[in-house]
């Protein structure tokens, strides 16, 4: 089978403090990857050749909705340090440098990213996004959607549901702003945003994902 090889080469889940054991993850994490360019679970997966592996992602229960910001985050970190494509890039440390006040840091400035994807969606360069992307006009509006729903879940810690392209929609508007657009008392908050859209977007493309639908975790939506 293709992807059977895969199941030795993933890390074991740790089991010290490093995060809270809340976040959601299940024990048994590695039965929960799935194959992105067949949509068989992994140990049912024929596909093989150049690029098999890159697309994997994981299929998991519902978020509990009451799941707080920075466990969200933990989880997060979680699902990408289990991925066997993404072991290199750290978002454990990328979660624990935040400080204490990230959860209401994401919480003062969304208005603000609110207004810069609103305006975004309005914009010539999204237009021109299209046009560059070949996207039909009757699926317009669902791209418009996609802009909401990414930044739902930016906002709610979600991230590992935000689809690929849903990242690259978050990093052109996110870099239509510049510090001077906001007071200085915001800016470390919103930077924290900045690295976060960038970084991500960052490492998926270095994952070398080719489907702008792709996720790293597909599950129910949940309510925040």
């Amino acid at each position: 089978l293709g992807f059977g090889r895969w199941v030795s080469e993933l890390p074991e889940i740790r089991n010290d403090d490093e995060f809270d054991s809340t976040n959601g993850i299940p024990d048994n994490l590695h039965m929960a990857l799935y194959c992105g360019k067949c949509g068989q679970h992994f140990l049912f997966c024929g596909c093989e050749g150049l690029g098999v592996g890159e697309d994997m992602y994981f299929v998991l229960p519902t978020v509990a909705d009451d799941m707080p910001f920075t466990l969200r985050l933990e989880r997060w970190a979680t699902l990408v340090k289990m991925h066997p494509q993404l072991v290199n890039f750290d978002a454990t440390q990328m979660v624990m440098d935040y400080p204490s006040t990230i959860a209401d840091d994401f919480k003062t400035t969304r208005p603000i990213f609110e207004k810069l994807m609103d305006e975004y969606k309005h914009s010539d360069a999204l237009k021109e996004l299209q046009h560059t992307m070949k996207i039909p006009s009757n699926e317009w509006t669902k791209v418009l959607g996609n802009c909401n729903l990414a930044m739902d879940n930016l906002f709610s810690g979600n991230w590992g549901q935000i689809k690929l392209f849903e990242y690259v929609l978050l990093n052109n508007a996110l870099r239509e702003s510049k510090p001077t657009d906001f007071e200085p008392s915001l800016r470390k908050k919103i930077l924290y945003v900045l690295e976060a859209v960038c970084g991500v977007l960052d490492m998926y493309n270095k994952l070398g994902v080719r489907d702008l639908n792709w996720q790293l975790e597909d599950c129910p939506r949940p309510k925040c």
